[in-house]
C-alpha cells in the first residue's frame, strides 16, 4: 500500500460556526480565568497568611465566609456557562441548517 505524503485537502469551513467556536473558546477561557482568580488564593491565604482566621461575628471566620462565597461563585460560574452554552448551541444549530 502506497502512502501519500501530501497534505490532505484544506477543509472550508463555515465562517458562522468558526466565529460561534471562537466566542465559546473566549467564553471558557474567561470564566476559567474568573475561577482561578477567584479560587487560587484560598491556599495561599490559607497556608501563608492568618487573614482567613480572623473572626467577624459569632465565632464565622473569613474562612468560612470565603469559602460559601467559592460556592456561589461556582454556582453563578455555571449556570452563567450553562446559559450562554445554550444559546451558543441554538446558534450553531442554525448556522448549521443554514450550510
Amino acid at each position: 500500500m502506497e502512502h501519500s505524503h501530501s497534505d490532505p485537502p484544506a477543509a472550508v469551513g463555515n465562517p458562522g460556526i468558526d466565529a460561534l467556536a471562537r466566542e465559546r473558546a473566549r467564553l471558557v477561557f474567561r470564566l476559567s480565568a474568573v475561577v482561578l482568580l477567584l479560587f487560587f488564593p484560598l491556599p495561599v491565604l490559607g497556608g501563608f497568611t492568618s487573614v482567613l482566621d480572623t473572626v467577624v461575628a459569632g465565632g464565622v471566620t473569613v474562612a468560612w465566609l470565603y469559602a460559601f462565597f467559592q460556592f456561589a461563585v461556582a454556582i453563578v460560574v455555571a449556570r452563567y456557562y450553562m446559559t450562554r452554552a445554550a444559546a451558543l448551541e441554538a446558534s450553531v444549530a442554525q448556522e448549521g441548517a443554514r450550510a
